[in-house]
């Protein structure tokens, strides 16, 4: 892919979009906008197929994971299970996680499940803290619930691996094993200054974006973003891999194919490809937001 093309434009009327998704089984491409609003558009044409609010408070959404029988929305309070039309079918609320943070489809066993990330109930008892959990898709129950030392902030999903990986305000990127339960791997020390912002998997390597503080001029800290970008192998979490520099800082980015190259999108919109092995950036498409 040398460059990228502009097939269709989705605007919404009252907020930013901030979180998409191609819906597996289905020419439909879902939205959410920080208005706590949900939206489908018909692939290609961009034509809407249906909105709706995420619950009746309006709640920004978490994340939204479509699947084969419609979509999962996750706002701060509960999982939510919608159609494809727009209907919800069950609201469910675990009260043990507390104020979930993140979260990611994935597939524990031979059974799609959500990895939930709680910031925990703040009561101060016993077990009330940041926790992990999988939600069963089929009984929309959790299997396992493993206390966290952090809140998490960002969780990707590495199918061939079987391997979660969270990234909080500590700088540290966690993975986990949840092809039988949740076991802890290890952790990569990726931002010992920063706040990882976004990251993704491919295969066994990891990269990652982080926030930094700055001293702003009123002489309070500002988190501005990073222009530098850390990435990992999963294989050797504590040995640091390249480094690459992007001087606007990404605020997403994901990795394209086999984890030769890395996308970056700057908070200007702007769109790079970046080498991983050498540092190289090659120039894709400007604004494209």
């Amino acid at each position: 892919m040398e460059d990228l093309q502009v097939i269709g434009t989705i605007q919404p009327s009252e907020a930013p979009l901030h979180l998409v998704g191609f819906d597996p089984g289905e020419e439909l491409l879902w939205s959410a906008s920080q208005a706590g609003m949900v939206y489908a558009h018909l692939m290609l044409s961009g034509a809407p197929h249906v909105a709706f609010r995420t619950d009746r408070e309006m709640s920004p959404a978490v994340a939204v994971f479509p699947h084969s029988s419609g979509l999962v929305t996750l706002t701060y309070a509960a999982a939510h299970f919608i159609s494809r039309g727009g209907v919800e079918l069950a609201e469910v609320r675990h009260e043990s996680l507390g104020v979930l943070s993140a979260g990611v489809m994935c597939a524990s066993g031979r059974t799609p499940a959500v990895a939930l990330c709680g910031a925990g109930t703040a009561d101060g008892t016993e077990g009330s803290g940041p926790s992990l959990a999988l939600m069963d898709l089929s009984t929309a129950q959790l299997t396992v619930q493993l206390p966290l030392e952090i809140v998490p902030t960002v969780a990707r999903w590495e199918g061939r691996s079987g391997l979660l990986v969270l990234g909080g305000g500590d700088g540290l990127a966690r993975v986990f094993d949840v092809r039988s339960g949740v076991k802890a791997v290890g952790a990569a020390p990726l931002f010992p200054r920063g706040v990882i912002h976004d990251l993704d998997v491919q295969d066994n390597s990891l990269a990652a974006s982080a926030l930094r503080a700055q001293l702003g001029p009123l002489g309070h800290d500002e988190y501005v973003f990073d222009s530098n970008l850390r990435t990992a192998d999963l294989r050797q979490l504590s040995r640091p891999g390249a480094q690459l520099f992007f001087a606007p800082g990404a605020a997403a980015l994901r990795w394209r194919g086999s984890a030769s190259s890395l996308l970056v999108a700057s908070p200007a919109g702007g769109l790079q490809r970046l080498d991983p092995r050498g540092g190289m950036k090659k120039f894709l498409k400007k604004n494209v937001a």
